[in-house]
This record gives structure tokens, C-alpha cells and sequence, in this order.
């Protein structure tokens, strides 16, 4: 593999493992199943910070909707789940 394609996968690596972290980090999650956390983007969990942080889940939601790493809930659409690709969860 070429370095140039080294550095492409490894971009995609930690922008796809940063923009779960946003949402993890900063979405207050639920669950409809204990066995598996929601994360619902229009709420942030520090409501102090929802100026701040509003711009970073958006990007982040974006990001992982383009990329194809994320689930939405059947019947809630602000509730979703990101994953890794990796995972091959869906």
C-alpha cells in the first residue's frame, strides 16, 4: 500500500472515530432495548453547551450519514446509533 493510501486510511479512520465520539460524548442516550443505546442528537446533554456543541453534532451526524456509519432509529429518526465500519453493525 502506498503512503499516500496509508494516510487517506488513516484519515478516515480518526475522522470517523472522532465524529462518534462527538456524539457519544456529547448526545444524551436512551435505549427502547437495554441491550442497545440510542443517541438522541437533538438533545445535548450539557444544556449550557448546546450553542457550542450544537455545529460539532450536526457536522458529526453529516459526516457519518456520508460516510454510511450511522443507524437511525425506525421510529424516532433523532435517535441514532454510530458505529465503526469495521463493526458491521447496522
Amino acid at each position: 500500500m502506498s503512503a499516500t493510501a496509508t494516510l487517506q486510511r488513516l484519515a478516515f479512520q480518526i475522522a470517523d472515530s472522532a465524529a462518534r465520539s462527538d456524539i457519544e460524548c456529547h448526545c444524551a442516550w436512551t435505549a427502547d432495548d437495554p441491550a442497545i443505546r440510542w443517541f438522541d442528537i437533538s438533545k445535548i446533554e450539557d444544556a449550557s453547551s448546546e450553542k457550542e456543541l450544537r455545529p460539532v453534532v450536526d457536522m458529526a451526524v453529516t459526516y457519518l450519514d456520508m460516510r454510511n456509519l450511522i443507524t437511525r432509529n425506525p421510529a424516532n429518526a433523532n435517535w441514532v446509533r454510530p458505529y465503526a465500519q469495521e463493526d458491521g453493525n447496522v
